[in-house]
């Protein structure tokens, strides 16, 4: 079992709360795993989804696999409810959620 693996089980295990893994801290070898499983989900798409589709179902794959999304800080709503440019420290918000993929993540 890799290490991406091993996080996957203990993440799914605890009901998706714990430590997400950043995308750029993934090896080669990882990310072909999760692309794998990106590429399985859209041959069960009809055909012609749009791109925001297939962007949201790649945000998914990540998320399936305990990895934060990679969507950028114009995405992010603070708390729920306040949007920044800049990333809030954890003093003055508590987490965050993307408003393209709907992953909610601990704002350290």
């Amino acid at each position: 079992m890799t290490r991406l693996e091993e996080h996957r089980t203990a993440f799914v295990f605890n009901k998706g709360v714990g430590p997400l893994l950043r995308i750029d801290q993934l090896s080669h070898e990882e990310i072909d795993l999760v692309n794998a499983e990106f590429f399985a989900r859209m041959r069960l798409r009809p055909e012609g989804s749009s791109f925001e589709e297939m962007y949201r179902e790649y945000a998914a794959s990540l998320g399936s696999w305990g990895i934060m999304c990679p969507h950028p800080l114009g995405f992010r709503l603070y708390d729920g409810s306040r949007d920044s440019r800049s990333p809030l420290p954890f003093s003055e918000s508590r987490w965050y959620s993307c408003r393209l993929c709907s992953t909610a993540v601990i704002n350290r």
